[in-house]
């Protein structure tokens, strides 16, 4: 399992979403996370309820991640 945070704000506001993507998927996009790098993130938003909430009340379950360049 990748999990992983990701600011998606314009520049002077904050908005983090968290990531998570299983399998084998998960493991391929690992090499392309770096701090301060530019990635696309593809998936669907779900709700996260008492303990899951690390980053926020919204994380994305990716299911593709790509480089931007």
């Amino acid at each position: 399992m990748l999990r992983f945070t990701v600011e998606c704000g314009a520049p002077g506001e904050e908005l983090k979403l968290g990531i998570v993507m299983t399998g084998e998927s998960g493991l391929a996009a690992e090499p392309l996370l770096e701090p301060g790098r530019l990635v696309k993130v593809i998936g669907r938003m779900r709700i996260l309820k008492g303990s899951l909430k690390i980053v926020g009340a919204l994380e994305v379950v990716a299911e593709s991640i790509e480089q931007v360049k």
